[in-house]
């Protein structure tokens, strides 16, 4: 497993400098292990839309984690705790959390996934610890890494009091479900799309809290565009999006 002071060492890395992370859709380790060795800072298994279940997880988090390289992320699929308690349990070191519409939501993530005195995280052994070997050192030394995702109007227009809560690490934000609750499906380049996100990039700078987006593309040059611009959470590529680009077939006849 990951050793919980490189968590913390991501929370420094962010707050003066960024963190480009990876994004898997299948429950594949060796791709898993592939990526972690080619320098991103995390890597985030897809359960809310890809192929992967909680039985999966330890085995790629081990790939993962195998040469030290990246940490085990995991988009999960639900607010409910117990579900994400079991998230971490089987190794994740963080957790994205996609349609945050409201500060409560955010309120009750912090209580549920951290332990006593921060939150109420149930305690107990698990492949997160070594399964007790490592217990008490998890509950002294291990806060979860929090990540938010925006992408709904509901959660642009209670932004501020979203962000006020204490034990959020980043903000994500959504774009095709953002420009979709606006109407603007795909349309990434209108102004009042565009105009959002720079609000969104503006209010998290202000409070001090990263803010980040998927360069689901794979495009260099608009991942260093995006750092340019102040974004400090980016995750970068999709292994079902660049296997698809890869293999397109290159004959037309």
């Amino acid at each position: 497993m990951f050793k919980y002071s490189l968590v913390d060492k991501l929370r420094k890395k962010i707050k003066t400098k960024y963190s480009v992370g990876a994004w898997m859709q299948l429950g594949n380790s060796s791709v898993a292990e592939i990526i972690s060795c080619s320098g991103y800072d995390w890597v985030a298994i897809d359960m809310e839309h890809g192929s992967i279940s909680i039985n999966q997880l330890p085995d790629l988090f081990r790939a993962i984690t195998n040469k030290n390289k990246s940490l085990p992320f995991v988009r999960t699929y639900t607010l409910d705790p117990h579900v994400n308690q079991r998230l971490l349990d089987a190794g994740a070191a963080g957790i994205i959390f996609p349609r945050i519409d409201n500060a409560v939501q955010v309120k009750n993530l912090v209580k549920f996934l951290n332990f006593y005195p921060i939150g109420n995280r149930g305690i107990g052994f698990s492949i997160s610890n070594n399964f007790g070997n490592n217990l008490l050192n998890q509950i002294r030394s291990f806060n979860p890494f929090i990540v938010i995702m925006i992408e709904s109007l509901e959660g642009v227009k209670n932004l501020n009091e979203i962000i006020k809560v204490k034990g959020i690490d980043a903000v994500l934000i959504g774009p095709y479900d953002l420009s979709a609750s606006m109407k603007l499906l795909g349309k990434f380049s209108s102004k009042k799309f565009t105009s959002v996100i720079d609000n969104i990039l503006f209010e998290c700078r202000k409070s001090k809290i990263p803010c980040g987006l998927h360069i689901v593309d794979a495009d260099k040059n608009n991942l260093l565009k995006k750092i340019k611009k102040g974004f400090k959470f980016l995750a970068y590529g999709m292994d079902t999006e660049i296997l698809k680009n890869y293999y397109k077939y290159p004959l037309n006849f």
